[in-house]
């Protein structure tokens, strides 16, 4: 019995190798024809190409609705890439409302770094770009081919056509290509996987599709798409278009490598960020007896109650979320976390809501509106790097979704929760403190400038009006990006309005 077994399980890996021998060379074949169809051996002679083009970004981590639709920011770039090299310049200019963004962004394998002047530092913004580069359609097939995971997945429709997809792993991460069985050019490219740029991080491992169309001669039997639209686990991200290009062009290539200790620097960046931000809530302030204010991106409050703690807002990430439950735990030794307070959906906001998820039996207060966003976040995959959530197997964790008025808690520090009911506040809501006469405005009141004027004016008198809306007596407000304020300056900013 044991030799049939063995030779069972013997002709089944027999079968399996067969299987991924004839996927890997069906996808070989079906890559080599598309290769062909962009130009094939006439690709050989570039060395590097230079991108001109505009566009737009969708703020689709922090417009007003999740759903859409999102605020957008136009974006110009000049690309220059080094194809042999591997290694990218991209000159951004970006106009978001009234603030505007220049910089050069340098692309070296996994590396970023901002370069001004002769200057270059690490960041961490440039993930999302990155990808688009080392896995643009003139590089993609090439890297396909030599993959060693290499396989056909199967056929499909894609935009109502017939699609082959191709599977591979590109620096860790899987790659899906879709491949037009009419045209043999490439459709699309999604890639599965972490990200750093922004706050995309609060997702895990994320599915990023770009789509390629407008295809276009650039030289002589060079077939290229100058247009790319860009999908963020399922959310539309930006759209940009190539209206000016030059094939190998004269341009110096050597400004576009990353210096190695800048290289060295990049790589613990992520690690220091967290790092630095868990350090800031040694900085925590009491607001009054049993409420503390902690720093960060965002201020997050941590309440004592007689029967436990309250936090309101996570903020940020699920390592720095971990750092705030710490904080608190410090702050009110023996007492448990009962209950977190997240009153916006932005990404910024809801960042380490993972990290409170993990606490048994916690209730977690929203916007009502949030609900779907919430759990799309508390469900998300972290396989490359797992945090405390994705390690548990029986969640307790409850979500319970305000739509008017909900108090929490007894004793002095008992708490009543508002959410708004105004335009911009749509998906936010306010915390009121009746005891202390405090109210803490989510995000919807950010501080005025150094000649006295808001950046928008609507959000604060939001608050003003919900206040008197709701008939509630406050002398101090303070807010996500604002510390504690008379509500007097609200008065004479809006009274009568």
């Amino acid at each position: 019995m044991k030799f049939k077994a063995l030779s069972l399980l013997f002709i089944i890996v027999v079968l399996h190798c067969d299987a991924q021998n004839i996927n890997n060379v069906a996808a070989k074949k079906l890559l080599k024809k598309s290769m062909t169809a962009m130009g094939g051996d006439a690709w050989k002679k570039v060395n590097t190409l230079s991108f001109d083009g505009y566009g737009y970004a969708n703020l689709i981590d922090q417009s007003e609705r999740p759903e859409g639709p999102s605020i957008p920011v136009q974006v110009s770039r000049h690309i220059l890439k080094n194809l042999s090299e591997n290694t990218f310049a991209v000159r951004l200019k970006e106009l978001n409302y009234d603030f505007g963004n220049e910089y050069t962004l340098l692309c070296n394998g996994q590396f970023n770094a901002i370069k001004t002047g002769d200057k270059v530092t690490p960041t961490l913004q440039g993930d999302l770009l990155n990808d688009e580069l080392s896995l643009a359609p003139e590089l993609v097939l090439t890297r396909a081919l030599s993959s060693p995971d290499l396989r056909f997945v199967k056929d499909t429709v894609y935009q109502k056509a017939q699609h082959s997809i191709l599977a591979f792993t590109y620096g860790r991460f899987p790659v899906r290509l879709f491949l037009n069985q009419e045209t043999d050019l490439l459709t699309a490219v999604e890639v599965t996987r972490p990200y750093n740029e922004g706050f995309s991080a609060i997702w895990g491992d994320v599915r990023k599709t770009v789509i390629y169309s407008f295809w276009m001669v650039l030289d002589k039997g060079l077939h290229y798409p100058l247009q790319q639209d860009t999908y963020f686990n399922g959310w539309y991200l930006s759209s940009f278009l190539i209206n000016k290009w030059q094939v190998n062009s004269s341009a110096a290539t050597d400004s576009l490598k990353i210096p190695p200790a800048v290289i060295e620097q990049d790589r613990a960046l992520a690690k220091n960020t967290e790092t630095q931000l868990a350090t800031q809530l040694d900085k925590a302030t009491q607001l009054v007896p049993g409420i503390w204010m902690l720093p960060g991106y965002c201020r997050s409050t941590v309440i004592e109650q007689p029967d436990g703690i309250v936090v309101i807002e996570s903020s940020y990430s699920s390592a720095f979320g971990e750092a705030t439950i710490e904080k608190a735990k410090k702050l009110f030794p023996g007492k448990k976390i009962k209950a977190l307070i997240s009153t916006s959906d932005a990404w910024l906001h809801i960042g380490g809501l993972r990290a409170f998820a993990a606490i048994p039996g916690i209730k977690i207060y929203h916007p009502v509106r949030n609900r779907a966003i919430l759990d799309k976040l508390l469900k998300s995959s972290y396989i490359t790097s797992p945090d405390k959530l994705a390690g548990i197997v029986k969640l307790t964790y409850s979500l319970n979704g305000v739509t008017d008025t909900l108090a929490l808690g007894t004793g002095d520090n008992r708490l009543v929760m508002y959410a708004y009911k105004t335009e911009t506040g749509d998906r936010q809501m306010m915390v009121y403190f009746p005891h202390h006469k405090i109210v803490y405005a989510s995000d919807l009141y950010q501080h005025k400038d150094q000649q006295g004027k808001y950046w928008n004016p609507q959000i604060a008198w939001e608050v003003y009006h919900s206040i008197k809306t709701r008939k509630i007596t406050v002398d101090k407000f303070y807010a996500m990006h604002s510390g504690v304020l008379p509500f007097s300056d609200l008065e004479n900013d809006f009274k009568g309005e």
